[in-house]
This record gives C-alpha cells, structure tokens and sequence, in this order.
C-alpha cells in the first residue's frame, strides 16, 4: 500500500491526519486508529509527512481572516441548510441533538457558565443569518448568551420524559434571529438528562467532540479547578467560509469540479431500492432506525479480506453495500453518500462548525464480478473521490444538469465511525450514554456504522418511503453479504444468496392464490368447453349485440354447419391457421369457434389495422383461408390468393340438427395465433395450444367461482388476449357475452350495461374510468354490475376511488396481469378499495402458472426488483415460426435445490413482492411498454419512424406529460420535420395507438458515461422543446412578475413563458430566494417560500398577487362602510 493510499485509508476509517510544529498527529474516535493502521502510519512516518505538506499545497485552501467591516458569506454547506429551511419555512429535520444521563450532584449555574464560555469561544453558536434579495450572508452577535432551561420530570414514566424529549428535539429555530443551540437539564426519575440541540448549520460531528470537550473544561474552571488555559483560536468558523468562497474563484476548484461532472454526468438520479411507498412531493423526513450487529469473529475475517485487497474497512462496508443495493435494486450503476471531515488545515480542528463535505461516490457493479472485484471497483471510487474532496458538494450539483431534490444525486448514505466515548467529564458526576430517538432522517437510508463488539449498525430510514419489514431485510441481508464472502469471496454477486429459508421456499415455488381447478385432470378443447356448457344450457342466451341475440343451441348449430362448410370446400384440416378478419358481432365468434372445431387455428386481425400490417400478418402467418366481413356486414371466407371466395349466412345454420363429424382435437394442437407488437418493428404471431389456454379457463372458472356471472360485457378488441378470458369464460359457464359493436359511443355502451342487465366486465383501467364518468353523469343508473376486472395497464388510485365513489361496494374490483405468452392471465388480485395502496398490487398467480422473480437467471430475495418468469402448462408453444425467438424467450431453469427443471416464459417486466407477499408491477426491463393496455414494441415504432423520415435514428419514450401518459419520439437530425407529414405517413404502417404524441428533433444524443442515451435528459429537453409556444406576458401584474424574472434570470422578457415554472426557466434554489425577496419588495405582500417552491411561474405568482390585491380591497372597502352611532 502506497503513501496515498495509507492516508486515504485513514480518513475512511475517520482518522484524521495532520502536521503541527513537523510532528505527525492524528484526531480519531475511540478504537477508530486499528493495529494495522498505526503500524502502516509508524513505519512511514517520515513519507506521509511530506505528503500531507505536499497534499496541503495541492488539495487544501489556506484559511485567511475574513475582510473587517465586510459581508461574510455562508459557506457552501452553510448555504445548503439554510436554503432547506426557507423553502421549508423552517424545520426540525437539520437539528443535531444529543443527550447524556447525569447521575450526582449537577451545578446548573456551571453548566449554564461552561456553555455561555462555548458560545464566547466559538462564534458560529452566536451566529445568525440575514438575506435581503442578494446573497446570505452571516452576522456574528457580539454576545450570546444560553439559559439552559430546567426540567423537572421526576413524576413522568421512561416514555412520557421520552415524549417530552421528541417535543423538545422537534424545536424550529429562527435562524435570522437566535442562536442555533439549545439546552436543557430534564430532572427524571433516573437522573438528570442533559439535552443539546444545535442546527447542523452551526455544527457537524466532528463539532460536538470539540464542543463537549471545551464544555468540560469551562464546567471544571466554574467548579474552581485550576486548569491551563484553552488553547487559542487562529481563526474563526467566518474565517473558512470567507476562505472557501474565494478558494472556488481558483484553478484547482474549477480542476475538482471537472471531475466531478465528468464522473457523476450521466448518474441515475435517484437509487432503485424498492420503496414501500412513493415519494411524496413534499417529504416530512419522518424517521425511524433499527440496529443489528456483526460479531467481533466475523469482523476480525473481513478486516483480513479487506487488507488483502489493500482496502479500508470502510471501502470493505462500501463494497456490500453496494452489493445489496444491486441484489434488490438491480441496478448496476450505483451512488451512495458518504460524509467527509473536510478538515484538512490543523488551524480549524479545534473549531465547532459545519465542515463537513458530502462525497458521492458512484459505482459500476458487475453482476458476473465477485466481490473481490467489487472492493476494487469500490476501492478507486473512494480514492478518486478522496483526491477532489475539497469541491462542496453543493456546487458540483449545481453544475450538474439534474433535477432538483431535497436529496439529489443519492439518497443512500454510508457512515464509519469509530466506538464513541463519552469525553464528557464532570466532576462527582457520573455520566452515562442516553440513547434519544429516531425522530427525524436526512435521507431515505443512512447506515451508520461504529466498531464497537464487532460492528453496530445502525439503519436510519424514513417512514415516508419505507417500512420496518423492508429495512430489517436490508439489515439481514447485509449481514448475510458479510458471512458469506468473508467464507467464500469468489461468488458472483448476482448468485448471491440472502432472506430467510421460508422466504427461498416461498420464492422459488412461485406465488399462488392455491385455487383449486374445477377439472382435476384437464381435458380436451376451448370449444369442446363451448359444446359441452351448450348442452347443459341449450336456450339460454349466448351472445347479445346491439342488433341480435343467439341462444347457446343457435350458436352451437351455427358453427357445427360453419365448421363442416370450411371442412367441405375449402378443405380447412387440423394444423391449419384461418385469418379472422371480423367486426364486433356474433361473426367473430362464430368465426373463432368454427376455425378451432375443424382442427385449425384462428388469427383475429382487427379490421381497423393499417392494410400494411394486415398484409404482413398474412403472409407471416401463412393462413389458409381468410374470413372477413363485406361491406354490407355479410361474412365472407376466401383463400389467401382470393382465388375462392364466398358469401356465406349463418343464418342459415342456426337450426341446423344434423350430426356432423369433425377430427379429433387434443390439447397439443394450437387454438390461435395472436400477433403483438415486436421487436423487429413487425408484430409477431404468439402460438397458443388449447392445453394452455384451456387450463388458463379453468383456473378464471375457478377463481371467480363464487362470483356468479350471468352477463359479461366484452370491451376488447378480438385481435387482443384480453377478449379470450371474457369470450370463454362466458360461454364455458353458461353465462350471455355481450358485444358493444362500437366501442367509441360510451353513451350506448352505459346503455348496453343496463338494458343486457351485464354484470361483469373486463377492459383496461383508463377506458373503465372513462365509463365511470359516463355513468357519473347520468341521473339514474340501473346496474347489475358485482364484477369488475381491470387489466392490459397499470392500475392507479384514482380509478379505484372513481370505482368506489360510482358503484360503492356492492361491485367487486380486480386488478389482472398476464402477458400473451401465458395465455391472457397469470396473476390477479382483488382490490380492496378503502386500502391506500402506494402501487397496486397485480397480487399472485390464480393457481395455474408459478410466477418467479428472476435476475441473471437466479431468483432474487424477497422484495428485490427483478425479472417476472412464468412457468406451468399455461405458456404459449412459442412464437410461429420464429425458432430463434422463442428460444430466446422460452426458457429451462433448474431450481438450485431441487434440481426440477421447468419452462419458464421471461416477461421483460420488473416486479417485486410488497409486504403482503403480493406482487408489484415496476416497469419493463426491455423497449417494450403497455400505452392504455395496448402492448407496444418501442423498436417497432423507432424503425417506421427512421424509414419515413430524415432522421439518421430514434428514440420513443413513455412520459407523462399533461398529467397522462403519451407516447414521445425523438429524432437524431439537424434538418427541421414536418411532424404532421410524418404522422400521416405513420398512419399507413402503424395502428393509432402506435403513433407517437409528441415528437422532438435532437441534433446529437446525449449520452451517460457508459455510452447509452442519457433519458433524464431527453425528458428535460421534451420539457424545454424550442418549438413550444411560449406565451408572454403583455400587461398589468404579468407583465411587471415577469419584469422581475427578467432581471434575476437574465433572460428576455419575450423568452420567458407565463405557464413555465422558474426553475425550468434556468432558476435555481438561491435565484428562487432572491425572486421571493424581489415580489415580496415590489408588490408590498408576504409569500412563504414553501409555496413559492410549488408555484412559480409567472402566471402563478400574478394570480397570488391578484388575490391579495383583492383581498386588501374588500378589507378597506369593508373599514370604510362601518358606521359609527352613539345612541
């Protein structure tokens, strides 16, 4: 290990290593300073002498005085806390408390003198903040003085005095206008409490050993020790930030931070743990911890893995970190937080005040690499890190073009310190450690980790996003991570195992409701399911459309003559494919059922298809016939060459009685081809045997058993999977189908509910909810409906609230998932509509299919993200004749433990299981997505666009924008598009749904440092897309609001768009203060920041303004109209 990296190891290990008068020092907490370490630091006393002279001359800034009677500026940490409280409008959440039990005989009136000697000694605790439109800036008190506030709690239970700590920590200061440190004794039942909460503003960690240090002393002088004096004070906390204002004017700033944006440009912006619930818009930082440990025997095996890859503890600690941060993020490109002393001068090592720097230190984990790999790659992260430590980290944000957050960049921190002492010593006073509460977390994870028996690790989370059976698993796999490789460190990171047994069981036998089928043993055909149910209920309705109604036995007999007429002259044998080409009516099904009963298999194509893409399938598909429909309605069946065609009236068969004899079909010939979007910009077949699908039916039967459905209203188009599990359903229980034959007149389809008296639908949740306003809207509405299914999107809260609020409790509501490949479903789960649910659940397999979460062909630990895998008898044969494809698709994994072998579908969709152990839909791990239910191959669209434009290449994203989600393409040209012309030519070779909304033109493409497109960044020029109509101000208060963003953003009036907020505008957190102050200046009103921060564009502010003007009107108007008489 080289000079360097001794040092480095040292300052990630919180040794703090410095020169004073040519001897080598250190600072460190108890235990921090190992054996090892000291040996190293002894034997090259000398070298790392002159490299810690040299580093102070390359790295550190020198610490001036700051200029007299001047204005000194906050420093950058400074400004980061006191920025988080204005748009806060004040907070808890930045205090830093702490706590000690005093047993004995306490002076009060010394602890009060020992403090108030602090504060005189150190002038940030007599430090307060002022801002008048321009920079902050600090202003020393010339006095300060503390009363520490005594409390007696003699009377009150351990929880109660706990309680009354919580009220005291949650304390906001006022920081324009007091001290930034309060004090106080709890007299209890145990002793006394000493309690000292100081804003992070004034103080970092290293700050409260030097503030208990000094206070110890000052308390010993009051108490008439005769001691040495303090040592003085060089330079004060005003000192530094002077200094460090001007160091980010130099050459060797502007070098750091060049790294920094080179090394973080391209990050993810925030980390891809598994939240238990969404971020909110305005997080409360409530928090909460739990603590594990690791013992002193393992602890004694890592330090040795740790040394033997020239590492730190502390790179070891973040090494598997890392590691568990891809287990359950699958995440590969990692950021994690640490903090740093940042005390590189001697002269303020004795100082209390906020040091303290911020290193993000990013990681590229190989899921293949084992973790000896993953301590190097982790290892040059901290170095390089180490050698640019001095650039505030508030800065490099800044120059980064990222989204702003209360945590950008990270939000997963990493602490090692070593065993705290309690260098509080009073005299005849005995002083023991008193734990306060989690009351409050700065991120959403922090770990923070002490040498003490082993290791103490502490997890502080907050509760907005995650909950105590997250973390704890957090907690254990971290411990797992250690036993393992401290056994064994050349396992592959992504084979690692982590969870309990019961969860391995769990997860490696797949989730299933455990519905038992009705048919134990599974036989024959989807249409023999028909047949039979025929005959149980030969007059009941079958199929009812707006125009006619067929009984089961009508049915029947039609497609028995249909089927014998395909038989005898168009020759249609078992194995053959028929292209059924036909509207919403009872065709389609006569059709569907006809095709399957000779043998064949059916290819619904949905008559509104582009011709390109109907062409496209048929010849892929190498169908034999082709059925469609004439323009007058009449059924029409052809040979693909058109060389046979025929007209054909069913009617004709609806009391057809004779017999007719039609090959045997069994479970293994196919039922029907279904073409969905694909990769290669053309739809590809999915081939679906009647095994699976029949036992995909049988399942829904089961499953919704208790449900009792007699009517059911199909909303899917026949050419989706989605119209299978209601068509089948239905007529294999005997239940009526009915048929809307138009699907965009939600008047008639409200309609059809009442008078076909349905009672069960099934449709995607965006189309559902625009039926519920429908209904909404009407005065009287009579319905049968107890059964709803929502399926083909995600699922949101909003429509389960809009399903609450219209139907009420009496209609069930379930949430279905199920790709193609898996024969329409293959998990559900049922909705309880009074839950909060942070993301709806698509719950678990309904008993036919096992579901395993997947990740580099291992299962992965329980609530990690990983790759949904399906198995059981419900999968596709494959794609049609796509061999290549579905190898790639369909594949064979050996369970680990069992050594089973099972086919398993991968779906391209990340899922995880929440606490319930239901599953959760996250996204897609592919460039596929699902728009309004309708499945989308991105790559498809990509291609037609690069065909029928300029554009050398494409990107298409789903993005929110105007509240829903549209679909958005870029194109890579320097030429301009006409996106009209582009769109019509679209129309020709694309379905609608498949025609992007938006599309932007993009010279070049950004990229991350790996060389992909930078998304975050396409996202943000979508939002700033120069063709958007930017929509001026012209006059009155408009006018004069965007005058003063004119002025703070240096912009052009006319540039500046009344709708778009000032942040997007090029603002920034201080611009956003300073526009505050300027509003606040000009129009004679009060904002409060926190609201300023939700609504800042011009036309927001001017209607605020508005408002009060208004406001003040009335109130003067109202004074001027009292009329006073004496009586």
């Amino acid at each position: 290990m080289n000079i360097s990296e001794i040092v480095k190891t040292a300052i990630a290990s919180n040794v703090y290593l410095y020169v004073e008068e040519s001897k080598l020092k250190f600072k460190a907490p108890k235990a921090a300073l190992t054996e090892q370490l000291k040996r190293q630091i002894s034997e090259n006393k000398t070298e790392i002498i002159k490299y810690l002279r040299n580093e102070k001359n390359n790295n550190a800034f020198d610490i001036v005085n700051c200029d007299e009677g001047s204005r000194t500026p906050l420093s950058n940490t400074q400004k980061r806390f006191w920025l988080v409280d204005q748009m806060s409008g004040g907070s808890a959440h930045y205090n830093m408390p702490s706590a000690a039990l005093l047993k004995g005989d306490v002076n009060i009136e010394s602890a009060e003198f020992a403090m108030n000697e602090v504060i005189a000694r150190h002038e940030i605790l007599r430090t307060v903040y002022h801002h008048d439109g321009g920079e902050p800036y600090q202003v020393v008190l010339e006095k300060g003085s503390l009363k520490i506030h005594e409390v007696i709690a003699t009377d009150l239970t351990i929880n109660d005095v706990d309680k009354l700590i919580e009220r005291k920590l949650d304390y906001t200061f006022d920081l324009a206008k007091e001290l930034p440190i309060k004090c106080y004794c709890i007299q209890t039942q145990r002793g006394m409490v000493l309690l000292i909460n100081i804003h992070h503003i004034a103080a970092d960690g290293w700050s409260s050993r030097v503030l208990v240090k000094d206070f110890c002393h000052f308390y010993a002088q009051a108490q008439g020790q005769q001691l040495n004096l303090v040592e003085h004070l060089p330079f004060q906390y005003a000192d530094y930030a002077f200094s460090q204002n001007k160091w980010l004017q130099s050459a060797d700033y502007k070098k750091q931070l060049e790294y920094w944006t080179d090394t973080l440009s391209g990050a993810p912006e925030y980390h891809s743990l598994p939240l238990d619930r969404s971020r909110p818009v305005t997080p409360t930082y409530s928090g909460s911890s739990i603590h594990n440990q690791i013992t002193t025997q393992t602890l004694d095996k890592f330090k040795r893995l740790c040394r033997s890859q020239g590492a730190s503890l502390f790179m070891g600690l973040h090494s598997v970190l890392a590691t568990l941060m891809y287990q359950f993020g699958r995440e590969n490109d990692i950021v994690v937080g640490t903090p740093i002393a940042n005390r590189d001068s001697a002269d303020i090592a004795g100082l209390v005040g906020a040091f303290i720097n911020t290193l993000a230190l990013r990681t590229q984990i190989d899921p293949h690499a084992d973790f000896k790999q993953v301590i190097e790659v982790c290892k040059k992260s901290f170095l390089q890190a180490y050698d640019n430590r001095s650039a505030p980290f508030e800065e490099i944000i800044e120059q980064l073009d990222i989204e702003r957050s209360d945590s950008p960049l990270f939000q997963v921190m990493l602490s090692l310190q070593g065993e705290e002492q309690h260098d509080l010593t009073l005299s005849n006073v005995e002083v023991l450690p008193y734990e306060l509460p989690i009351k409050h977390a700065k991120y959403e994870l922090l770990l923070n980790v002490v040498e003490k028996q082993g290791l103490a690790l502490e997890w502080e989370y907050q509760t907005d996003v995650f909950s105590p059976g997250t973390i704890k698993r957090f907690a254990d796999a971290f411990a797992q991570i250690i036993n393992q490789v401290v056994e064994n460190s050349s396992i592959p990171i992504s084979k690692m195992r982590v969870g309990s047994s019961e969860e391995h069981l769990f997860l490696s036998q797949g989730s299933s409701h455990s519905v038992p089928l009705i048919e134990a043993d599974i036989q024959g055909t989807l249409h023999d399911m028909f047949l039979i149910q025929a005959q149980k209920t030969p007059h009941a309705i079958a199929v009812y459309t707006n125009s006619e109604q067929l009984t089961f036995t009508q049915l029947s007999n039609s497609v028995r003559g249909f089927a014998q007429h395909l038989i005898n002259d168009y020759q249609l044998t078992a194995g053959h494919g028929v292209v059924v080409n036909v509207g919403r009516s009872a065709h389609a099904i006569q059709a569907m059922l006809a095709v399957m009963l000779c043998g064949g298999y059916y290819i619904p194509v949905d008559p509104t298809y582009p011709e390109e893409r109907i062409q496209h399938i048929l010849k892929d598909s190498q169908a034999t016939l082709i059925i469609d429909e004439t323009d007058a309605g009449e059924l029409r069946v052809s040979t693909q060459d058109k060389q046979i065609q025929q007209v054909l009236d069913l009617s004709n068969f609806l009391d057809d009685v004779s017999t007719h004899s039609f090959p045997r079909v069994t479970g293994k010939h196919a039922a029907y081809v279904i073409y969905t979007s694909g990769t290669t910009g053309l739809p590809k077949g999915v081939r679906v045997s009647h095994e699976a699908i029949t036992t995909s039916t049988y399942a829904r039967l089961a499953y919704y058993s208790q449900r009792n459905i007699r009517s059911y209203l199909s909303l899917s188009s026949f050419a989706f999977d989605s119209s299978i599990a209601g068509i089948f359903w239905t007529l294999s229980s005997g239940a009526q189908l009915v048929i809307p034959e138009r699907l965009d007149d939600l008047g008639l389809i409200v309609k059809l509910i009442e008078d076909a008296e349905v009672d069960s639908l099934l449709t995607v949740p965006s189309f559902y909810h625009e039926i519920l306003l429908q209904i909404s809207k009407r005065e009287q509405f009579s319905s049968e409906l107890t059964t709803v299914i929502l399926a083909g999107e995600a699922l949101t809260s909003d429509v389960i609230s809009k399903h609450a609020d219209v139907l009420g409790s009496t209609c069930a509501l379930f949430n279905e998932y199920g790709p193609t490949e898996a024969s329409v479903w293959s998990a559900v789960q049922e909705i309880d509509c009074a839950q909060q649910y942070a993301s709806v659940p698509i719950g678990k397999s309904p008993g036919a299919n096992s579901l395993l979460v997947m990740d580099n062909d291992a299962i992965v630990p329980f609530g990690a993200v990983g790759e949904l895998h399906i198995g059981g008898t419900t999968l596709a044969d494959g794609y049609h004749n796509n061999k290549t494809l579905t190898d790639e698709k369909f594949i064979h994994y050996e369970h680990p433990d069992s050594g089973k072998v099972e086919r398993l579908y991968k779906t391209g969709d990340l899922v995880k299981y929440n606490q319930a152990q239901e599953l959760v839909f996250i996204g897609r791990n592919d460039n596929q997505c699902k728009l309004r239910g309708l499945r989308i191959e991105l790559a498809e669209v990509e291609m037609q666009l690069v065909q029928h434009s300029i554009a050398e290449s494409s990107k298409v994203l789903v993005a929110q924008v105007g509240g829903t989600e549209q679909l958005v393409a870029f194109l890579q040209t320097t030429m301009e598009v006409d996106t009209g012309a582009l769109k019509q030519k679209l129309n020709r070779y694309l379905p609608n749904y498949m025609i992007p909304n938006y599309i932007c033109t993009i010279d070049a493409w950004p990229k991350t440092p790996n060389g992909k497109i930078d998304i975050p960044h396409l996202m943000r020029v979508l939002k700033s897309d120069k063709r958007k109509v930017v929509i001026s101000a012209t006059q009155g208060t408009e006018l004069a609001v965007a005058e003063v963003f004119v002025e703070i953003l240096e912009m052009d009036v006319e540039h500046i768009d009344v709708t778009t907020h000032f942040m997007e505008l090029g603002g920034n957190s201080l611009k956003l203060m300073r526009l505050k102050t300027a509003i606040e200046e000009k129009f004679n009103l009060s904002f409060e920041a926190k609201g300023l921060v939700e609504e800042a564009s011009v036309r927001a502010i001017s209607a605020i303004i508005e408002q009060h003007k208004l406001q003040q009107t009335i109130k003067a108007t109202s004074q001027e109209n009292v009329e006073e008489v004496e009586f």
